[in-house]
């Protein structure tokens, strides 16, 4: 493919094949979305917060997946570090902090397979389910601010969506041991931009949505397979 007619000629053939086929029309993507927000209010009621992931965005690729985030609304997390020391700690050094229990997945073991830092289990057999322990952020890391401040050629993400991701906030999600013993890793975590993410997809239009949904093929059947991206580059880069 050596010139530009060569390229337009195979963004025509691909373009109603992605639209049709793959991700389907902007028609069947608004129903799709629309289809999860209403699931998102209705779960909303119960302890199952937010639903993100590719099906939640409106794509529906082979094995796109479906994370419920379960809010743990007791504990905050806040970036200051003025205190190093709990009370707890101090007083009773041989207790088990929150940090290091194991109870983020007790509550599905019985039905549940565990992965990683979730637990999946099948929607009346059709597809995995990731249940996702969370914990919301204060307000947004102090690493992270840069991309809300940082300079935009074409004025994208627009300034009411940046607000709009600052109001939807940041969460903490446990992170899959990469040791052989899983005893190593109880402590891990890591930030969450999945509400961000979902907000930023929203805002394609639907051609650009394909792009998207091509990237994200392209991520999962070529460089996944030597480990090198997270499908998170693909939202923020």
């Amino acid at each position: 493919m050596d010139n530009q007619n060569d390229l337009r000629f195979l963004s025509v053939k691909l373009y109603p094949y992605f639209s049709d086929v793959v991700v389907g029309s902007e028609k069947v993507v608004k129903y799709r979305r629309y289809f999860y927000k209403c699931m998102d209010n209705c779960l909303s009621q119960r302890d199952i917060r937010f639903i993100s992931g590719s099906r939640a965005e409106g794509l529906d690729l082979p094995g796109s997946d479906l994370d419920l985030m379960c809010l743990t609304d007791t504990y905050v997390v806040d970036e200051n570090k003025g205190i190093h020391r709990s009370i707890l700690e101090k007083l009773n050094g041989d207790c088990v902090c929150f940090g290091t229990t194991k109870t983020l997945n007790i509550d599905f073991k019985t039905l549940c397979k565990i992965h990683g830092p979730a637990v999946s289990t099948a929607l009346n057999g059709i597809q995995e389910v990731d249940f996702v322990r969370c914990l919301p952020c204060r307000e947004w890391p102090s690493i992270a601010k840069r991309w809300l401040h940082r300079s935009r050629c074409f004025k994208w993400p627009s300034s009411d969506l940046i607000t709009e991701a600052i109001h939807e906030g940041v969460l903490l999600v446990p992170v899959g041991s990469k040791s052989p013993s899983s005893e190593e890793n109880n402590t891990e975590w890591r930030f969450s931009f999945s509400l961000t993410e979902k907000l930023l997809v929203h805002s394609f239009n639907h051609t650009q949505l394909l792009c998207y949904a091509l990237l994200k093929i392209v991520l999962k059947e070529i460089f996944n397979k030597v480990n090198i991206f997270e499908n998170c580059y693909a939202h923020i880069t």
